[in-house]
């Protein structure tokens, strides 16, 4: 029992498997105006005697009129097919409302003419379906497939736009176009109502659903204001023509252009100007604005070899320099390329480059149209010499006897040398040692010895005028200033005499109204000051010796008058010191805080403080003058202890070490025998 009713559950779940009716739609594919046969099927479980059937095309393709035929399920059924818009409607009814034979198998089929438009369409058809009765039948759908095969072109470039170009030149533009289709597509030609131009490499093959470069290629034989041009592409697309607008502005290359030009500070030029041109040019015009280091030349301005018969003339109003060439016969240069004109200019300026600019610019044809399609500047470089020096020189402080005398250095930094032509001094008693003119290398240097000599003490100063070649520094003008003084110096010298030592205190002056002299003397030796003599150049004067105490006088030197002491040169007085040689040989006297006053009390006094050392002969240690063995023996008495009469401490150190020892008595007789 349980087997039984197993058997018959399966047997009802096969059943509501199978339950339903189904009409399904066949696929089809082909080219533009193709004709194709689309099937309807119906698979169904109940009862069926008519089927209303909608299927959308969406413009893929139309119904080929009569072309409905029922299918062998056909059971005395007739059919009937029409389009309602985009739309196919089929129709299957009996007028016996008998049902289709068996219940699975073709309903139907028709034919349809496929459209232009390539693509890949879904056919979704709508049924209906009713029984004998006229009862709705439930049904459901399967859908198909239509395939337009066809390349489809499009463009994605909408205008080719050139631009300026010159004539005679080849230039390319690309059109991108894309193959919206489903098959390849070949561009067999493209079509130009201007025949400037052209598409060179054809055919081209787009494959489907990509985009490619079509390379469109410019050639302009004559100048235009502007051209538009239709490009037509043709090709195996449904879509037909392509077209699209390409615009250019073709012109003729006429240029004006300045040619570089370089030389040296102070000397002239010449500039060119040089022309390329592709039309029958018969004059010209331009305006610089000349740099203030680029000087015009009057009358330079010379028509060219090329144009020959032409006048060439030049205008200036301040720095704005215009030039002028023009035919009087309108006659064409020769050529169409060259220089049409040059004119100089002088070169006034330092180092560098400095550019000449065109403006305004006219290149005329025949009809006094302007046919300029361009002009450059250049550059005219000046190597010029660069003059660095100081702006003063101290010839310091000389004595009025001597010429006073200084270096002034001058450097070239400049990029050729440097010539100083002449050097001029605003007073007289100054010159420069060297020949002149006087040339320096570009990275060198030289120097200007400038001396001076005068009479006269005190400050001076003048102007030194340095004339160079310098573009920008003609004269360098150079403060020059120092000192002179009168040399009025003392002198002192020392003698022995019996009982002690003489000191003699001279003076060479320049000055010749001194009256008076103030001294320190300092003498730290076992000496006594016994007396003064004065000189005969101190007839008038008094000389009055001051103790200061510790071996330190004053030492003044005066008239009541005022007198002048006489001469310029040699002893004024001459001081007595008592004393034995070994209290003061070896010594030093110093006189510092000197005063040599004028008749107007002024100081004039230029020397130093002076400075004495009493002499002493080496090894003459008992002061006799003489190096002996008197003085050895001296000496070893000394070292021992005992008492010597007469012992001159710095002759006894033979050895300079501050000591005295056995090695002094060694060099002593050395001495003696000249062996030291």
């Amino acid at each position: 029992m349980k087997k039984i009713l197993l058997i018959l559950l399966c047997m009802s779940m096969s059943m509501l498997a199978r339950a339903g009716n189904v009409v399904s739609v066949s696929s089809a594919q082909g080219q533009p105006g193709d004709e194709v046969t689309l099937t309807l099927s119906l698979l169904n479980d109940d009862a069926v005697s008519a089927a209303e059937v909608v299927i959308p095309l969406a413009g893929a393709a139309t119904l080929v009129d009569g072309s409905a035929t029922m299918g062998d399920r056909a059971n005395g059924h007739a059919i009937s097919a029409a389009m309602a818009g985009n739309d196919l409607h089929v129709y299957i009814y009996s007028m016996s409302l008998t049902s289709l034979d068996s219940n699975q198998g073709e309903l139907c089929s028709v034919r349809l003419l496929l459209a232009r438009k390539p693509g890949t369409y879904t056919l979704t058809p709508q049924v209906m379906l009713s029984d004998a009765a006229g009862h709705e039948v439930a049904s459901s759908s399967q859908q198909g497939q239509l395939t337009v095969l066809a390349p489809d072109l499009a463009l994605v470039t909408t205008e080719v736009d050139f631009g300026r170009v010159p004539i005679r030149g080849t230039y390319t533009r690309n059109v991108q176009v894309r193959n919206t289709g489903n098959e390849p597509c070949t561009i067999n030609e493209v079509q130009f109502d201007d025949t400037d131009f052209s598409v060179d490499q054809l055919p081209i093959v787009v494959a489907a659903g990509s985009t490619q470069n079509v390379t469109v290629t410019y050639r302009p034989v004559n100048r235009s204001p502007g051209v538009k041009s239709w490009m037509t592409i043709l090709s195996d697309a449904m879509s037909g023509k392509r077209k699209l607008f390409v615009n250019a502005i073709p012109y003729s290359v006429n240029e004006l252009r300045v040619q570089r030009a370089q030389g040296v500070a102070n000397t002239e030029v010449e500039v060119a100007l040089k022309v390329n041109n592709m039309e029958p040019l018969v004059g010209m015009q331009c305006t610089f604005t000349l740099p203030q280091q680029l000087d015009y030349v009057a009358g330079s301005v010379t028509a060219a070899a090329r144009a020959t018969g032409s006048t060439a003339f030049a205008s200036l109003d301040g720095r704005k320099l215009t030039l002028y060439l023009y035919s009087p016969t309108n006659t064409p240069w020769d050529g169409e390329d060259g220089v049409a004109l040059t004119f100089r200019v002088l070169l006034n300026g330092t180092s560098g480059s400095y550019r000449l600019n065109p403006t305004d610019v006219v290149l005329s044809n025949a009809t006094q149209e302007n046919m300029t399609s361009a002009s450059y500047s250049e550059y005219v470089t000046i190597d010029a010499p660069k003059f660095n020096g100081a702006s003063t020189l101290d010839l310091g402080v000389t004595p009025v006897t001597e010429a006073a005398q200084a270096t002034y250095t001058i450097r070239n930094t400049g990029r050729t040398p440097l010539t100083i032509d002449r050097v001029v001094f605003l007073a007289d008693g100054y010159e420069v040692v060297e020949d002149l003119p006087m040339v320096i290398n570009n990275g060198g240097s030289a120097n200007l010895t400038v001396r001076h000599t005068t009479d006269r003490e005190g400050s001076y100063s003048t102007t030194m005028n340095i004339y160079t070649d310098d573009p920008t520094q003609r004269m360098k003008a150079v403060a020059v200033s120092g000192e002179t003084f009168a040399p009025n110096t003392l002198t002192l010298e020392g003698e022995r005499v019996d009982g002690g030592y003489d000191l003699h205190l001279g003076m060479n002056n320049w000055s010749q109204d001194l009256t008076a002299v103030q001294m320190d003397l300092h003498w730290p030796a076992q000496v006594t000051y016994a007396s003064v003599t004065n000189a005969t150049r101190l007839s008038g004067h008094q000389v009055m010796v001051i103790p200061l105490g510790d071996n330190n006088w004053r030492l003044l030197v005066y008239s009541m008058n005022n007198t002048v002491i006489a001469g310029t040169e040699g002893e004024l007085f001459t001081l007595h010191f008592t004393g034995g040689p070994a209290d003061y040989l070896g010594t030093t006297v110093t006189i510092d805080g000197i005063t040599v006053s004028d008749q107007r009390s002024v100081d004039k006094y230029s020397g130093t403080d002076l400075t004495y050392e009493v002499p002493f002969l080496l090894g003459d240690v008992n002061a006799d003058g003489r190096v002996t063995m008197a003085d050895v023996t001296t000496l070893i008495a000394y070292i021992y202890g005992n008492d010597v009469p007469v012992f001159v401490a710095k002759a006894a150190d033979t050895n300079f070490d501050t000591k005295f020892t056995m090695a002094d008595v060694t060099r002593i007789i050395a001495i003696i025998y000249n062996k030291l």
